[in-house]
């Protein structure tokens, strides 16, 4: 059933974000070996449906952790499951979430609140 199969891209940095006529624009990049990003797909994102999407996304990615880390515990932390990854990452050190890389047009990471 290949009409069913989805395309599937390798992706390490987002290299731009934009937004025009209620869209946002997501370009998604590979990092080169001389230090440039070259784009490998974009997504366009209702602007109405960001944040679901963005919390979707996040709270996936929690609960693939936390399996991780569950399955790292259960192993005495000197299993498989610790290596590769990349779920248990902490977010600082998560190279997709560098900010001001190259090309980089937005803030990508994640803001900080003053609060009172």
């Amino acid at each position: 059933m290949a009409e069913d199969s989805v395309d599937e891209h390798f992706v390490e940095v987002i290299s731009n974000v934009s937004h025009a006529n209620g869209v946002f624009r997501v370009t998604f990049a590979q990092q080169e070996a001389d230090a440039a990003v070259r784009p490998v797909t974009r997504l366009l994102i209702p602007a109405n449906q960001l944040g679901r999407i963005l919390n979707g996304l996040n709270n996936a990615a929690g609960e693939i952790g936390q399996k991780v880390r569950q399955q790292v515990s259960q192993a005495g932390g000197s299993g498989s499951a610790a290596r590769g990854t990349g779920a248990g990452t902490p977010p600082s050190r998560h190279p997709a979430r560098r900010r001001g890389g190259p090309g980089s047009s937005a803030r990508c990471g994640p803001t900080r609140r003053n609060r009172p």
